[in-house]
């Protein structure tokens, strides 16, 4: 009579090893005007070979950065159309275009009697005879004014100043964090130019109007602005304005390399940290998009270029630490999924990245969990449990107890002890005792003292195994 019961078949764990890629976590760097989200503009590379992602700044701009004093009216009308897009060949044509609208503007303003008629008539014409007929935010560039008509706060300030330096008048910009005008100098004080409107000459002055026999039919008003944080800028920072704004379109519309050309201009003419943060900016931006797009090498390109133009930088080092961990992750991930390369390749490829100061100890310990976790994983599907365990512990020792390595080894030996359990249930449960206990042995040879097959040995020789 059989004075055992029948044992049970007990379900294996898994015990397989999942990796999550972080992201680089490079957030955009905002311009002056609101950027969107579009493609990203692939740089050039003719003949398949790498171009230089970082240009150099035009040195006519360059030159003007090292200048000192005011520009000459001839100088600030060329930078005007250098900044605004104009190239060499159509700058001789440009100018003179430029000339035959303003001089009759010029020339009615030069009748008023006095300095400051003459600063507030220039305003009123070239609103009203001039080449200002509607307001658009992004009409930021003399082409705009001078082709379309359409102007912005930068673009109308601008022209402005060109026009009243021509009239003699003393005339600067001035900026807030979003927007632009110009102040002037006359009657021995500053007056305001909102050069936006008509009626923007010294903002909180009411103004009537009157008709042929001076009634008074009307007036206008415009309010001052709340500059709480303005800034006085000279003729070369307001023109770098159309550079900073034209950037910041490019960068709307995903047009990334073009809007850095522009920002290195930038920081040409101003040639300070708030033009190097503005490159940098864009620097960031860019290698955000091109890591975004999967472009790991050319956004470790843009950050070696960076370095080697600005020195240290604690941004440029963190696009070089994203980009190398971008590329690590690609590159694990296809050896994940697809099969690339062996365990040996892609364990060097972690070891040289934490060798070059590319990623510290504790980001290449979970590139080891990740390989070692991975490579158990292979060695357990194949049915050899105790060698993942054995593999997951080597692990364990080079991650100094990486959490999930620990339970990954603990659900492979789980998984041992149940094949062999079950075996011995069934033999057992045939009432093949010597067999059972045969298994239940071989089994605790290979891993001693556990207690389930311990209890499945002594019951077997109980049964008379």
């Amino acid at each position: 009579m059989n004075r055992t019961s029948g044992y049970r078949k007990l379900p294996a764990l898994a015990g397989l090893f999942a990796f999550v890629a972080l992201g680089f976590g490079l957030a955009p760097e905002p311009a002056l005007a609101e950027a969107g989200s579009a493609a990203l503009a692939q740089p050039s590379r003719p003949n398949g070979v790498d171009r230089t992602l970082i240009p150099q700044p035009d040195p006519r701009l360059a030159a003007l950065g090292s200048a000192s004093g005011p520009l000459s009216p001839d100088i600030l009308v060329d930078t005007a159309l250098i900044v605004s897009g104009i190239d060499d060949a159509s700058l001789p044509s440009w100018r003179r275009g430029v000339e035959s609208i303003l001089a009759p503007i010029r020339e009615a303003a030069a009748k008023m009697p006095d300095a400051k008629s003459r600063a507030e008539t220039l305003l009123e014409l070239l609103h009203e005879k001039g080449p200002f007929r509607g307001y658009s935010t992004t009409a930021t560039t003399l082409v705009d004014v001078f082709n379309r008509g359409q102007f912005n706060c930068v673009s109308s300030a601008v022209v402005y100043l060109i026009a009243a330096r021509e009239l003699g008048i003393p005339c600067e910009g001035v900026r807030t964090s979003d927007h632009a005008f110009c102040s002037v100098e006359v009657d021995g004080g500053r007056i305001d130019v909102e050069t936006t409107t008509a009626f923007g000459f010294d903002p909180g002055t009411k103004r009537e109007f009157t008709d042929a026999f001076g009634k008074v039919t009307g007036y206008s008003y415009v309010p001052p602005g709340d500059y709480a944080r303005r800034q006085g800028i000279d003729g070369r920072r307001l023109l770098s304005l159309i550079l900073s704004n034209r950037a910041a379109l490019l960068e709307s519309a995903g047009r990334w390399s073009e809007a850095l050309s522009l920002a290195v201009d930038y920081e040409a003419m101003e040639p300070d940290a708030e033009g190097r943060d503005f490159v940098l900016g864009r620097i960031n931006n860019f290698a955000a998009a091109l890591m975004g797009a999967g472009r790991w090498a050319d956004a470790r390109q843009l950050a070696a270029e960076a370095k080697s133009r600005w020195g240290e930088d604690r941004r440029i080092a963190t696009i070089a630490s994203a980009a190398a961990d971008g590329a690590l992750v690609a590159a694990l991930s296809d050896y994940q999924n697809k099969g690339t390369g062996s365990f040996a390749q892609a364990l060097a490829l972690v070891e040289g990245a934490l060798a070059s100061g590319d990623i510290g100890t504790a980001r290449a310990d979970e590139f080891y969990a990740f390989l070692y976790g991975n490579e158990a994983n292979r060695i357990g599907r194949s049915g050899d449990w105790l060698g993942a365990a054995a593999f997951a512990e080597e692990g364990i020792a080079r991650t100094n107890g990486n959490a999930s390595l620990v339970q990954a080894a603990q659900s492979y030996r789980h998984n041992y002890v149940v094949t062999v359990h079950n075996e011995f249930a069934r033999l057992f449960n045939a009432r093949r005792f010597k067999e059972a206990a045969a298994a239940a042995a071989a089994g605790l040879a290979k891993l001693p003292g556990d207690p389930t097959l311990t209890a499945d040995l002594k019951a077997a020789q109980g049964a008379g195994g």
